[in-house]
């Protein structure tokens, strides 16, 4: 029981360490999309647990951008889908990791 605690406590020092370094992408599937909220959790092997995304951080291409106005267009994100995905250690609704930016993968 100790060590669980101990163990625990090391892994929530080192995410909140590594919250502090830039990561690169990684892989991820989706494991669940809630298209009329806007946001869904992500599943890979650096995110133990899922990563939780919202719209706002999917990758889109630009339609136009008028007067520094940008307008891209939103396509949701499908369950079983693989992206990239680059996160961070914060944790959000439940979830200990955030998504920062999601790129769908190139097929």
């Amino acid at each position: 029981m100790r060590v669980q605690r101990h163990l625990r406590a090391l892994s929530r020092t080192v995410r909140l360490w590594a919250a502090d370094y830039p990561r690169a992408m990684v892989s991820a599937k989706v494991r669940q999309w809630h298209e009329d909220l806007g946001w869904g959790v992500l599943d890979s092997l650096e995110t133990d647990g899922g990563c939780w995304v919202h719209f706002s951080v999917i990758e889109s291409p630009v339609l136009s951008s008028i007067d520094g106005v940008t307008v891209s267009e939103y396509k949701p994100l499908e369950v079983g889908e693989t992206v990239e995905l680059e996160f961070e250690a914060v944790g959000q609704d439940g979830y200990d990791y955030r998504a920062t930016t999601v790129r769908r993968a190139v097929k």
